[in-house]
C-alpha cells in the first residue's frame, strides 16, 4: 500500500537517515495520545524497538501531538509457498504480506514491560507498613532477574512458574504450603502425602481420573474415585485380579486395612512367656504391683 508524503517527512530525513524512501509499501499506525501520555511513551522509543527487532521495517514517526508512525516495509525478499500461489498474484502479493504477516506480528509485539504481566497494583502490608506490587499474569523467571526486584522476597501463586524456574522441590514446598493454608486443622502428614503423590515422578501431576488410570493400584481403588462403571467393565474384559490390598478396596469389601493396628500381625512367643515375671500379685484380697514392674495401676480391694 503506497503512502502519500506527510508534512514531517522532510524534517525526519534531516534528523534521521534510515532510507525509508527506497520502499513504497507502508503500514500507517495511529496511536492513542492519552495512553502515550499516561505511560510516558515516546514515539521514537517505539520506532527504535520495531527497527531493532525486524531489519526489513523502517519507521517514520511524527511529533507526539500527531501520534502517528508510518512503517515502510521491504518486500524484495518475500517468498511464497507454491500452494499459496493459486490465491496470490503480483497485484495483491504485497498487500497480503502486510495484512497476514506484518500487521499481526506488530499487534502482538511488546514495546515496554515484561511479557506475561498485564497490569500491576500497589499494595501496603498492614503489619510491616511496607509497599509491594501485585500483578495480573506472571513471568517468574523474568522477574527473578529484574534489577529492582528483591528475588528473596518474590512470591508467585503459579506452580508451573515455580517448577520451570526453581525445580520440582520448590514446587513441592509451594504445594504443601498452599494445601495447608486452605485445609487448616488437617494433619500436615496428609497434605505432604498428597503432594508426594503429585510430584514423585519429577513433574507435577494432578490427582484426577486421567492420572489414576496409569496408577498401579487395584481395580476397586480406581473405581471408588471416578468412572466406576467404566473401570469395572474394562477390568472384566481384561480379566484383572483385585488383591484387596489397598485402603479403599479394604473399606469397600469390609476387610481390615493395612493401616493402624491392621498394619502388622502380633504373635506371642510362648517360650519366653514361661520365663516371664509376674507384674502383679494378690495379697489379702488386694492386687499389688511387684517391684520392677512397668505398669502403673492403683490398688483396688477385691480386684479380680
Amino acid at each position: 500500500m503506497k503512502k502519500e508524503k506527510e508534512k514531517w517527512y522532510e524534517s525526519f530525513k534531516i534528523l534521521y537517515n534510515n532510507n525509508f524512501e527506497e520502499h513504497e509499501n507502508c503500514l500507517s499506525i495511529k496511536l492513542n495520545k492519552k495512553i502515550l501520555f499516561k505511560y510516558r511513551i515516546e514515539l521514537q522509543d517505539i520506532a527504535e524497538c520495531i527497527e531493532s527487532t525486524y531489519d526489513d521495517l523502517y519507521c517514520v514517526f511524527s511529533d507526539q501531538d500527531n501520534a502517528q508512525i508510518d512503517i515502510f516495509i521491504d518486500v524484495s525478499k518475500i517468498k511464497f509457498n507454491d500452494k499459496q500461489l493459486l490465491f496470490i498474484t503480483d497485484e495483491n502479493a504485497n498487500e497480503i504480506y502486510i495484512e497476514e504477516c506484518v500487521q499481526p506480528i506488530l499487534e502482538k509485539m511488546i514495546i515496554f514491560g515484561i511479557e506475561g504481566i498485564e497490569s500491576i497494583y500497589y499494595m501496603k502490608d498492614d503489619n510491616t507498613e511496607e509497599w509491594y506490587v501485585e500483578t495480573d499474569g506472571s513471568n517468574f523467571r523474568k522477574l527473578l532477574g529484574h534489577p529492582i526486584v528483591d528475588m528473596t522476597r518474590l512470591h508467585s501463586n503459579n506452580v508451573w512458574d515455580i517448577y520451570e524456574s526453581l525445580g520440582i522441590e520448590a514446587a513441592r514446598e509451594f504445594l504443601v504450603s498452599e494445601f495447608e493454608s486452605i485445609m487448616e486443622g488437617i494433619n500436615s502428614c496428609h497434605t505432604k502425602l498428597l503432594v508426594e503423590k503429585m510430584t514423585f515422578t519429577g513433574t507435577i501431576n494432578s490427582i484426577s481420573r486421567y492420572t489414576l488410570r496409569k496408577d498401579e493400584s487395584g481395580v476397586i481403588s480406581k473405581m471408588t474415585f471416578e468412572e466406576s462403571v467404566d473401570i469395572m467393565v474394562k477390568a472384566g474384559f481384561s480379566g484383572d485380579v483385585e488383591k484387596v490390598n489397598g485402603i479403599s478396596a479394604s473399606i469397600v469389601c469390609g476387610k481390615r486395612g493395612n493401616i493402624g493396628s491392621g498394619f502388622m500381625d502380633l504373635k506371642m512367643d510362648m517360650k519366653k512367656l514361661k520365663n516371664a515375671r509376674p507384674v502383679f500379685r494378690e495379697e489379702d484380697g488386694r492386687v499389688i504391683q511387684e517391684k520392677g514392674g512397668n505398669a502403673k495401676f492403683k490398688s483396688y480391694n477385691n480386684f479380680k
